[in-house]
């Protein structure tokens, strides 16, 4: 029988005087000749085998094609069945003279369009025993308060006359939102309560987990509101149960921003997250490091601003996909290294600008300017297109809280307890009024006064 020499590597069948291989030129010197019937066994048997190999091969990447397809259709929600709808339609709305939620709408504008600015005199005063952070809210001419000395109250918005009071567990930094027949709070220890706006009894109440709980918003039903233990939640408003959560990797001490999309909020992981309303998945999150107060939103973008001056455009439709952060931190490695000549862009940044100081609260947007707030006391009008600086406003004392545009006039106040009308438009100043401690309070504008709360414990209303 004919002899031959099988090369180990190609699989070659050579003439037993061959030194190489036909096909692949390997030495054959180690090895040695056996039968042509032999060789092409083991030629056979080897094929069997590379063919199952290739089998597995193929079978484990049609796996792992078919287990990425199933995971990118499952982070976008293809497989989430829709929830149902709440059990009530209502919404905190701001009517002419009402302002029934903390920035006053779920877009946080902080603005009311008043026919006359207000002068600055005192109507009249509520006084409690304990100093007061909470921004009052007021619809139908009544107004609603969380107080330092461990209540939520409610007023007359025309004289101060108390009409209902509502003992919690501790001092109230919550603003509440006003929604449908009831009242909606956050409490320091992370309860959510839910109180009949004419009595002050309680409705339902919902643990968050965290320490505390931020002011919330109500919208088509749904109560929106963040907590100290890093999740932002979605409440049924007529009962309390949880549709979704959203959990980040820090506390949530900024209040959500809402339109007919998306929720965004500020997380102390350093993160804007922006949210799908009505899934609770998350679309983008952009790293902002420094942002405090809580975000706004208008039109195509959301606004923060941070404590080293910087006010971000962020653009809200953008989506994160899977690997994104990854792809981009290896492209960024690249630039750095030279490779690239330009550094990637951040994902959904539609502009940034630097403003001098560190910037608190929430930013104030209309349809053509942008008005931030800096701790140093300065208060700058900014292009809302482009961030440019068209004007400076410098106040005596440190500013602690956000501001309020009501017609023509910005109203904030400073860790001196002054509060400051400043003219929208030109920067200059209306006028101010003194109170006898720091204002940690947003002032809010209804029933055609302006009121706000100082840490003296006071709650002011001014015509």
């Amino acid at each position: 029988m004919q002899a031959v020499i099988l090369c180990p590597t190609c699989r070659r069948l050579n003439s037993p005087d061959s030194e190489f291989c036909d096909r692949c030129w390997r030495r054959l010197s180690s090895s040695s000749a056996v039968s042509r019937d032999e060789a092409e066994a083991s030629v056979r048997q080897w094929m069997r085998r590379r063919r199952m190999l290739q089998w597995a091969r193929r079978s484990v990447a049609a796996a792992l094609f078919v287990a990425l397809c199933a995971g990118i259709a499952n982070y976008y929600g293809a497989f989430e069945r829709p929830l149902p709808p709440p059990l009530s339609d209502i919404s905190a709305v701001s009517g002419a003279d009402d302002w029934p939620m903390f920035l006053r709408d779920p877009i946080h504008s902080a603005s009311a369009v008043e026919p006359d600015t207000p002068q600055g005199t005192l109507k009249w005063r509520f006084d409690s025993d304990l100093p007061m952070f909470s921004s009052p809210a007021v619809v139908d001419g009544r107004l609603y308060l969380g107080s330092g000395d461990g209540r939520v109250v409610a007023l007359n918005a025309d004289t101060g006359s108390l009409i209902w009071e509502h003992p919690v567990t501790g001092p109230v930094d919550s603003s509440p939102a006003v929604a449908g027949d009831s009242v909606f709070i956050g409490l320091r220890d992370g309860r959510v309560l839910s109180l009949h706006k004419d009595t002050g009894a309680r409705q339902w109440e919902f643990p968050t987990g965290g320490i505390f709980a931020t002011s919330p918003v109500v919208l088509e039903g749904i109560l929106y509101i963040g907590s100290g233990d890093g999740k932002l939640y979605t409440l049924d408003a007529q009962t309390g149960q949880v549709r979704w959560s959203y959990q980040t990797n820090g506390h949530i001490a900024s209040d959500p921003a809402i339109n007919d999309d998306i929720v965004a909020v500020l997380s102390q992981d350093s993160y804007l997250h922006i949210v799908d309303k009505h899934t609770g998945r998350k679309r983008l999150d952009y790293h902002t490091k420094f942002a405090r107060g809580s975000p706004a939103l208008s039109g195509d973008w959301v606004y923060t601003a941070d404590q080293i001056g910087l006010v971000t455009a962020i653009d809200w439709h953008e989506r994160e996909v899977p690997f994104e952060k990854n792809v981009r931190w290896f492209r960024t490695q690249l630039w750095a290294w030279g490779a690239l000549r330009e550094l990637p862009p951040l994902k959904g940044l539609a502009w940034a600008a630097f403003v001098p100081g560190s910037m608190v609260a929430s930013p104030i947007i209309t349809e053509d300017k942008l008005y931030v707030a800096s701790a140093e006391g300065q208060l700058y009008a900014l292009d809302k297109d482009t961030g440019d600086v068209l004007w400076t406003f410098d106040a005596d004392g440190y500013f602690l809280s956000a501001m309020t545009l009501v017609g023509e006039g910005l109203f904030i106040g400073d860790r001196f307890g002054t509060l400051y009308a400043i003219s929208a438009d030109t920067g200059e100043e209306l006028w101010r009024y003194k109170t006898g401690a720091p204002i940690g309070s947003t002032p809010v504008a209804g029933n055609g006064m302006l009121y706000f709360t100082s840490e003296d414990g006071t709650l002011y209303a001014l015509e």
